[in-house]
């Protein structure tokens, strides 16, 4: 509207307005170089800069404008104007940009100081020198007629940049709070319309270019009232600044950290506190500074909005948790709390702060959190269970591990009384053990109790608790763990009756050598024999003529067994004689016989059945080498199976009754006391009380011995040279004994006539006169041989294995620990050789126990023979045995003992007309100056087993600090592994399948992926072979069929769904033949699906491994109508075989075969050769891996109806599979790139 009108202005009205704009601009630039100074902010230096800049180009614009107007008539037309206008104009647009983007309290902060204000003038000189060149040398420019929308448009260039300054100012946003940027805004907006109305104009002085000058005025004036609003508020901060001294007294004294800043977030001051946080030594270092320039850089943007939120609302914001990062790079946590600064006027001008470091705090929140974390992972997988109870002692918790124990879910216990499970016995012991402690509020340890499982049976739990206080201290319950220690206290108790046993035959010997009667003796040790094994009844028979039957002689029973008997019922039993003798025979060869009703000939069988006897044990008795009868162990249990170590303890004591019956039938079969004297085994002597102590007489049955007594008493000294030479010291000490007058027991060796040595017991007693002078000396011998060998069996029973008759743990450990003692102090070193029989549980389970234990004897005397005299080898589990190896050289000696181990274990063994083949695997721990317990040698060769039954069985390891570290790392994976399902880290990538010939998708094959939280995407090479060992492949493939079977109803539902999808099945989970069918045929029912929608994929070598029945599932699979696929065909074993033996509708060809066909002639004939035969078969083939167009050239030329690979799709997530299936075809090289 100004543009057409009438009004066409003047000089003199143009000169006023710029001359009145060179004034204002002066005084802008000035008060704002001044605002500079005091405040050291860019925005000001920027402003002042350019108003003195363009204050001096407006003054030259107004001197041209008056000197033009002394010059030339005011009505003719001006074709040029003066550059100095634009430049002006060019000038101040600038440095308003400036001033917007580099303020104090931007995040491109000027630092204030000499450098950047001589920077500041000199660019100003620099570009003011220009200007004046420009307008001397450089023509007018033509201003007018170039456009007739745009009369001017080189203005447009100014407003621009006016245009860009308020932009940033709009959005920095300080606008709305801040009165000083909200005058600039208002001078940037009255600018820009006047450099707008400036471009409009068409002559040199009309109502345009009068309106724009006088809207530069106006915009001079906002920024001059923005300079003085700052300056009042700056007197207002000053006015707080009076205080200061007081307020740093205040501010360093209190014990907190504080800060405060004004609207620009740039900072006014700090307590000393804060400034040694931030890295200064004095509060003064930080004011003017904002948080771009701070250690904290990181962290401004997030402490500015805070600083903004509280700015505009005029709230405080309290308790913010804050990330900081320190001046020496570590990142702790704040708690902070800001609030408004308010002027005298109640007007916001700043903010105050306040935090603490609450780092430590976290770091303990995330302690306790990961410790809970822990605590729920361990109690939910360990094999012990946590338990909680009440005040009133009722479960309040009980982890999912007690169902493993006790067969009780968690929710069948929780609410229930502990006492509901405890053992009926043991409740009320239980009960006197407990109430004192729980009293006392005191914590306990590994107490032991019985408790009664679900299905009745009895579990040894070892127990340990603590009280649980509530926060106020109040007493809650208990909270414990509990152990199975089932099985330990078996052990234990086999072990403590088989040690009962061995004292009761010390006993036993003792009893039966010195009794009077041996009736007597007899009787007391059969109640030692009842109170140590667990029988109803004990019974000692000769074995008179068949046809009379045998003849009670010693019977202990049972107070509770119900049927008592005595002679009478023996000879009033109607055993056939036949019967008889298929008992008696393998007895009288020295055989133990084990019967049951099962096994006992039929009239026998009717003998025990009518005293209610199920099992029975009959133990030879044999007097003078001959068969005199046996002892028998009758029990009622029909459970009771007898152990080898009572089997072997029953037997010795056998041996000394048959003994004690011999000594006592020469007692009874003599006729007076002379007669028993020479005829019994024991021997008389005296001898005469002088220091060397001659014998003077000797009974004539010394010549049991061999000896002649007259020859002795001739020569009184002789006897001497009959005692073992290692036993004179003991015949010295009891001669010293006497001469002082003291009687004594001891023993030892005799020698015969025929220079065996025989063992006696030597009871002496000195004869003194009434002055205590010494005598005689008189003595009895006893020959107690049989009783040492007795107690040397003993011994042997309890330092070796009952079953290989080799070292068992205990005595193993013995020598290890000698071994490991002389290896200390210096001695050559040795290893420790721990092995495994292979497969052993397949031979047991299969053929049964009898033949498992021949076959551990066997092995056992095999390995005894392939070690040294100084080696030793010992039995130290079920199917595991240990080797020491001393005087070890190197390590490849004991690589070469290992592989004659394993030769002699290999060799074929024929046990029951089976020719039995097993291997042993083989872990070698050598000593080194390093290992500090021998344990630790067993632990070592323990891995390194491990590791050689991980590398395939039939081989040894060595022990490597390597192996500890892969093991671990091995355990820590598999058990991660076990948790990915349950928490949702497993995932379905699914590749499609191809019809060469059309592009067309018609399958998808799904393969795992797994999200490890730490090692990202592992691919199933880097987990599968684990999983397959440790057993969580099964759990596992159930979810990927069930995930896949559901995918393809997903996919069937939305109409995309391909005609099958590939599963691959591994050998371990086929093993279970009926139940894989039973998951099979319920997840396609599950997911509504057809048999023919599935296709299970089977390695080559998993058919080639599996056993007939584990081959017949596909079989059955296949006649459901799920189709079988052969996967990797052609890479190892028999084929083609497998085409012929097993119906399958297809088979894959690995990349490998198919990457060497398409470049060898050789590999590409046998290629089509199995490709043909497929097809003659009618077996549909698909090409997997194809990655290259060499293989898919090839593949062109063959006749392959699928492929599969990189070359059209790599695996991909379910929705982009989903999209793939979309677009129903795949161009190749969709995915090259593997």
């Amino acid at each position: 509207m100004l543009r057409g009108s009438a009004w066409r202005g003047n000089v003199e009205t143009h000169t006023t307005i710029e001359i009145v704009a060179t004034l204002l601009a002066f005084i802008a630039g000035i008060f704002a170089l001044i605002r500079y100074y005091s405040r050291k902010d860019g925005t000001f230096l920027f402003i002042g800069c350019g108003f003195l800049a363009a204050g001096l180009l407006d003054g030259y614009y107004a001197f041209v404008t008056v000197a033009y107007s002394a010059k030339l008539a005011a009505s003719a037309p001006l074709l040029a104007t003066s550059w100095s206008w634009l430049e002006s104009r060019f000038f101040l647009s600038i440095a308003l940009l400036l001033s917007s983007a580099f303020g104090s309290g931007d995040r491109i902060a000027i630092p204030p100081g000499p450098p950047i204000e001589r920077t500041a003038y000199g660019i100003t000189l620099t570009l003011l020198f220009v200007s004046l060149l420009i307008i001397a040398i450089v023509p007018p420019s033509p201003a007018y007629g170039l456009s007739p929308i745009i009369p001017r448009p080189l203005e447009l260039i100014p407003a621009a940049i006016f245009a860009l300054a308020l932009a940033l100012y709009l959005a920095k946003g300080k606008w709305r709070s801040d009165l000083f940027e909200q005058w600039l805004v208002l001078a940037l907006i009255i600018g820009l319309a006047g450099q707008t109305a400036m471009s409009l104009s068409t002559q040199p002085y009309d109502a345009m270019v009068d309106m724009a000058a006088t809207l530069k005025i106006a915009s001079y004036v906002c920024v001059l009232v923005a300079l003085l609003i700052d300056t009042f508020r700056m007197i207002r901060v000053s006015a707080l600044s009076e205080s200061r001294q007081l307020l740093d007294v205040i501010v360093n004294t209190v014990g907190a950290t504080i800060f405060w800043k004004d609207r620009n977030s740039v900072y006014l001051g700090c307590n000393t506190a804060f400034a040694q946080d931030a890295g200064f030594s004095r509060p003064e270092e930080i004011i003017g500074k904002n948080d771009y320039q701070m250690v904290w850089r990181e962290q401004a943007d997030l402490y500015r909005a805070d600083d903004r939120q509280v700015i505009e609302s005029g709230h405080s914001k309290l308790l913010i948790e804050e990330p900081q990062t320190t001046p020496d790079g570590r990142h702790i946590t704040l708690l902070t709390n800001k609030a408004p600064l308010l002027g005298s006027d109640g007007q916001v001008i700043g903010i105050v702060g306040t935090y603490m470091d609450i780092s430590a705090r976290k770091r303990l929140e995330e302690a306790i959190r990961e410790s809970e974390k822990r605590y729920r992972d361990l109690v939910e997988s360990t094999t012990d269970y946590v338990w909680e109870i009440n005040e009133k002692r009722l479960y309040t918790y009980v982890s999912p591990s007690v169902t493993k124990l006790l067969g009780y879910t968690s929710e069948e216990l929780v609410g229930k009384p502990m006492f509901m499970i405890l053992h009926a016995d043991e409740a009320e012991r239980f009960e006197e053990r407990i109430a004192p402690i729980v009293a006392n509020r005191q914590a306990y340890a590994m107490l032991e109790v019985t408790f009664v499982g679900k299905d009745g049976r009895d579990a040894f739990v070892e127990t340990s608790a603590a009280p649980v206080f509530d926060q106020h201290g109040k007493y809650c319950g208990y909270r414990g763990i509990a152990r199975d220690i089932t099985e330990r206290k078996r052990s234990e108790r086999a072990l403590e009756q088989r040690d009962a046993l061995v004292h009761a035959a010390y006993a036993i010997a003792g009893k039966l050598v010195t009794a009077s009667s041996l009736d007597d003796a007899i009787e007391q040790a059969l109640r030692l024999i009842s109170q140590v094994i667990q029988v109803d009844r004990i019974i000692v028979l000769e074995n008179a003529e068949a046809r009379h039957g045998p003849v009670l002689r010693y019977l202990w029973e049972s107070p509770r067994i119900a049927i008592k008997i005595d002679q009478a019922y023996f000879q009033g039993s109607a055993i056939e004689t036949e019967d008889m003798l298929a008992w008696v025979r393998p007895l009288s060869m020295g055989h133990i016989v084990w019967a049951d009703l099962h096994t006992a000939p039929p009239s026998v069988k009717v003998m025990l059945e009518k005293i209610g006897v199920a099992k029975v044990l009959l133990v030879p008795i044999m007097v003078d080498g001959r068969y005199w009868g046996q002892i028998g162990f009758d029990s009622c249990d029909p459970e009771r199976v007898w152990a080898p170590y009572e089997s072997e303890a029953l037997q010795t004591i056998a041996e000394l009754l048959g003994t004690a019956i011999q000594r006592d039938r020469y007692v009874r079969e003599l006729a007076d006391a002379n007669r028993i004297v020479q005829n019994t085994p024991t021997i008389l002597y005296r001898m005469r009380g002088e220091p060397s102590l001659p014998m003077i007489y000797v009974s004539q049955n010394i010549k049991l011995f061999g000896h002649d007594p007259a020859i002795l008493t001739a020569s009184p000294m002789l006897y001497r040279s009959l005692i073992h030479p290692d036993d004179l010291d003991t015949l010295i000490n009891s001669m010293s004994q006497a001469l002082a007058g003291q009687s004594g027991i001891n023993e030892f060796r005799i020698m015969t006539s025929k220079g065996e040595f025989r063992w006696v017991e030597n009871h002496f007693m000195p004869l003194l006169d009434r002055t205590g002078r010494l005598i005689e000396v008189e003595g009895l011998l006893s020959d107690i041989t049989e009783r040492k060998a007795a107690e040397e069996k003993i011994a042997h029973l309890a330092r070796t294995d009952s079953l290989t008759g080799l070292p068992n743990r205990a005595t193993f450990n013995e020598r290890l620990l000698q071994l490991f003692a002389a290896s200390r102090r210096g001695a050559a070193g040795f290893a420790v050789h721990y092995i495994d029989l292979d497969r052993f549980k397949n031979i047991n389970d299969t053929l049964g126990h009898p033949v498992g234990d021949r076959l551990l004897v066997v092995v056992g005397e095999r390995l005894q023979q392939c070690i040294r005299d100084t080696d030793l080898a010992g039995r130290v589990g079920g199917d595991e045995f240990a080797v020491l190896q001393s005087d070890l050289a190197d390590s490849t000696s004991a690589g070469a003992l290992a592989d004659k181990l394993r030769a002699a274990v290999a060799a074929p063994i024929q046990i029951a007309g089976n020719e039995l083949h097993i291997t042993a695997s083989i872990g070698i721990a050598i000593y080194g100056p390093e290992t500090s317990k021998p344990e630790d040698m067993l632990a070592q060769a323990d891995v390194a087993l491990y590791r050689a039954k991980d590398d395939g069985r039939d081989q040894y390891r060595f022990h490597t600090e390597e192996l500890d570290t892969a093991v671990r790392e091995e355990v820590a994976l598999s058990d991660e592994l076990r948790k990915a399902l349950e928490h949702h880290e497993l995932e379905l990538y699914y590749q499609p399948q191809i019809e060469f010939s059309t592009n067309a998708i018609v399958g998808m094959e799904a393969l795992i992926r797994w999200n490890h939280p730490t090692r990202g995407l592992l691919l199933p090479g880097q987990f599968i072979e684990l999983a397959e060992r440790t057993g969580t492949i099964v759990p596992i493939g159930h979810w990927v069929l069930d995930a896949a079977c559901r995918q393809m109803s997903t996919w069937r539902a939305a109409g995309v769904a391909p005609q099958s999808i590939a599963v691959n099945v591994s050998a371990v989970q086929i093993k279970g033949a009926t139940e894989f069918v039973e998951l099979v045929t319920a997840t396609l029912e599950k997911w509504h699906l057809a048999p023919s929608d599935l296709e299970l994929d089977v390695t080559e070598s998993t058919i080639a491994r599996a056993t007939l029945a584990q081959n017949d599932v596909l079989e059955r699979l296949q006649k459901l109508g799920v189709k079988i696929a052969i996967d990797d065909f052609g890479m190892k074993y028999s084929s083609l075989d497998y085409l012929r033996t097993y119906h399958v509708n297809r088979i894959k060809v690995p990349q490998l075969l198919i990457d060497a066909a398409s470049q060898d002639q050789d590999s590409a004939a046998m290629a089509r050769a199995i490709l043909g035969i497929a097809r003659e078969l009618n077996i549909e083939v698909i090409a997997e891996g194809v990655e290259s167009e060499a293989q898919w050239l090839f593949l062109a030329k063959s006749p392959v109806a699928k492929v599969q690979g990189y070359y059209y799709s790599k695996p991909v997530p379910a929705g982009d599979a989903t999209n793939l299936l979309i677009g129903k075809h795949i161009m190749p090289r969709a995915s090259a790139d593997p």
